[in-house]
């Protein structure tokens, strides 16, 4: 009898520590959406107007294309910048030893 006591007081426990965890876990994705959604449509964005993620995403496409065409315009200046910078990190290995 006392075993079957303690089995339904655990089996309560466990379904209230289960039903705790998903609120919390709830809470949790709620309070990452509103922080997403801040970020996206929140006060620093405001300055340049709210953007949509669509938005942004189009302005990152115009961006790497306008690079794009500065490297392929420029090969002098950008295979110097490359060797420059294998240069440097390779210098910057061989200093940190």
């Amino acid at each position: 009898m006392e075993a079957t006591i303690q089995q339904n007081n655990i089996s309560r426990n466990v379904s209230i520590n289960i039903a705790s965890f998903v609120a919390s876990v709830q809470n949790a994705l709620k309070t990452i959406k509103q922080h997403l959604w801040f970020m996206v449509k929140g006060s620093w964005l405001r300055v340049a107007g709210a953007w949509s993620l669509p938005r942004l995403y189009r302005r990152q496409l115009r961006m790497i294309n306008a690079l794009a065409r500065g490297i392929e315009a420029h090969p002098i200046i950008t295979n110097m910048a490359l060797w420059a910078m294998g240069g440097a990190i390779v210098i910057e290995a061989f200093l940190s030893l």
